[in-house]
Parts: C-alpha cells; sequence; structure tokens
C-alpha cells in the first residue's frame, strides 16, 4: 500500500542526473558583431531621432553617448534617469540593433554624473506633444474643455 523513503529516493535519482547533465551543458557565450561601434557610430543621427520620438527624456543622454566595441556608454545626471532607461533598455537596444543594422548583442552602461546637465530643457511644448502623440483625444479635450497650455 505505501511506499517507502528508499524507493522515492530511488525514483528521483534520474530527473536529478538529467538536472545535473543540463545545468553542466555549455552556455553559448554571446555573439557580438566585430563592426558594432562603426555601425552604431553611423546610426547616430537614426538613433537620436528615435529617441526624440519615442523618449524625448533620454535625448541628451544619447546627444552624449560614447561607443566602446559593442558598448554604448551614457552618463545621465539623476538615478531616477538611470532607473528608467534601464527599464525600458531591451526595447530601446532592440530598436538601435534594427536601426544600425548591428546583428550581436549590444551593451548598455549607464553611469549617474551629476555634473551632467541637459543641453537644453525639455519645454512644455515638447511635453505637449509627447502627450498628444501618445493620447490624440488629448487635443479634442483641450479643445472642448477651453483649456490653455501653461
Amino acid at each position: 500500500m505505501g511506499t517507502s523513503l528508499s524507493e522515492l529516493l530511488a525514483a528521483a535519482q534520474p530527473a536529478d542526473a538529467a538536472e545535473a547533465g543540463a545545468a553542466a551543458a555549455p552556455v553559448a557565450a554571446p555573439q557580438y558583431d566585430p563592426e558594432c561601434a562603426a555601425k552604431l557610430d553611423r546610426a547616430r543621427g537614426a538613433i537620436l531621432r528615435l529617441m526624440q520620438e519615442r523618449r524625448p527624456r533620454f535625448v541628451a543622454a544619447f546627444e552624449q553617448m560614447t561607443l566602446d566595441g559593442h558598448a554604448i556608454r551614457l552618463r545621465v545626471p539623476t538615478p531616477e534617469l538611470r532607473e528608467e532607461m534601464l527599464r525600458s533598455k531591451t526595447a530601446m537596444l532592440l530598436r538601435i540593433a534594427e536601426l544600425a543594422g548591428v546583428t550581436g548583442m549590444i551593451d548598455l552602461e549607464i553611469a549617474v554624473d551629476e555634473t551632467v546637465r541637459a543641453a537644453r530643457p525639455i519645454r512644455l511644448e515638447d511635453r505637449v506633444k509627447h502627450l498628444t502623440d501618445k493620447n490624440p483625444l488629448l487635443t479634442e479635450l483641450r479643445r472642448a474643455l477651453d483649456l490653455e497650455v501653461e
């Protein structure tokens, strides 16, 4: 009726052996495009336009980006901006790789440097444009309520 402890342990041995074999399997090293830095440098303008369209807050950091092999290095003024950038890191890097024609992986390194200031502040018009691009109904709401942008 019952099962002994030794029978349970014996039955569990093959599963443990399979897990050990899977853990010992070599993991492929990430593949990097040998011309990554050159491709990213050629696509710098397109990357800046992409950031202007999709992530205006990131433009100042990408204007001062440095390229080192397969890594993009950015400096930002606040830890909050760094965290925001890290949250959207994967989507940004996929889009950047597509724009630049990079076939391998790209690394993104973001350092907080409080001496860095934006080349130009984000203007109210930029904020309004970004919000209305995200939701075109805001324009109708402003018009219906007769609101002025201040």
